[in-house]
Order: structure tokens, then C-alpha cells, then sequence
């Protein structure tokens, strides 16, 4: 939790404060942080990281802006990215730097409208980002519409 406007601002922990309340508990231990807004956005992220149900869109998407984040709170501090990534996150720097560049490659955008689709996989981001854009957004087109993955079948030809 941080303050702000007066008030307490939940940024973590969301899935624990669900449970207590099925719980039905009134009272709930929180630690209060002085995070700015940077900083509360990293802390979600890697919360979010810690949670074992990201997909690989997801994961790509958070991995763009968990390292915009990290470059504007510590500016180039002669640290790489994946490494502090993997370091804080568990993932292995390489992983890191996979899912780090699917995003960039494919955007926010695109991944949103992928997460949760036959292109949802590593493999299917891999081969979407090295589409031209039109036929990109046609495949995401009719991925989020519930095709199966034409790539995925593209392949198997």
C-alpha cells in the first residue's frame, strides 16, 4: 500500500486482500511504502511476474514496460536489464531477453489482442513478429476472433 490523495492506494498483494475477504476478515495487516508512481508500477509488475499464470503475451508486454520503468528510476547505471530482471524476477536472463524483444517487436497493442489466443505461445509470438504489419494484424484478427493459429498451420503444410 501507498498514500495517496489523502487515502491508501493498494499496489500489491491484490489476490491476497481478495482471499481475506472471502474470509470475510475486517482487518488486514499491510505495509504502508513511499513509492512514487514509477515505483509502484515496478513493484505491480513484478508482483504480477511472481504469479505463475502470465501468459507469454503477458509476460512480453510487462518485460517492455518493467524495462522503461527501470531505465527512468535508475537511468543507465551500468546494469543490464536482464540481468537485474532475473535477478529480482527468477527468470533466467536469457528468458528475459526473449520475452523483452517479442515486445518490442509485436507492441502493447498487438499482445493484448493476442493474450489468451492460439498465438499465445513463444513459438507463435516468434513467428507474428516477423510478419509485415498488415499480415500481422489480419492473423491477430483472426486469432482473437477463435481461429486457430494460421501460422501454426502454415508450418505444418
Amino acid at each position: 500500500m501507498r498514500e495517496r490523495d489523502g487515502g491508501y492506494e493498494l499496489v500489491a498483494s491484490a489476490h491476497r486482500v481478495a482471499a481475506c475477504r472471502l474470509l470475510r476478515m475486517e482487518h488486514i495487516l499491510a505495509n504502508v511504502s513511499q513509492l512514487n508512481d514509477l515505483e509502484a508500477e515496478l513493484l505491480e509488475i513484478d508482483e504480477n511476474f511472481a504469479r505463475a499464470d502470465l501468459s507469454r503475451a503477458q509476460r512480453s508486454d510487462a518485460h517492455t514496460r518493467r524495462e522503461e520503468l527501470y531505465y527512468a528510476l535508475n537511468g543507465s547505471d551500468g546494469r543490464r536489464y536482464d540481468e537485474v530482471t532475473a535477478e529480482a524476477t527468477g527468470q533466467s536472463a536469457r528468458s528475459v531477453r526473449r520475452d523483452l524483444a517479442r515486445g518490442k517487436a509485436l507492441g502493447h497493442d498487438t499482445l493484448g489482442k493476442v493474450a489468451g489466443t492460439s498465438l499465445d505461445t513463444g513459438v507463435e509470438l516468434d513467428a507474428l513478429a516477423k510478419l509485415p504489419k498488415a499480415q500481422r494484424d489480419s492473423v491477430v484478427d483472426r486469432a482473437a476472433a477463435g481461429e486457430m493459429s494460421p501460422l501454426n498451420r502454415r508450418r505444418s503444410r
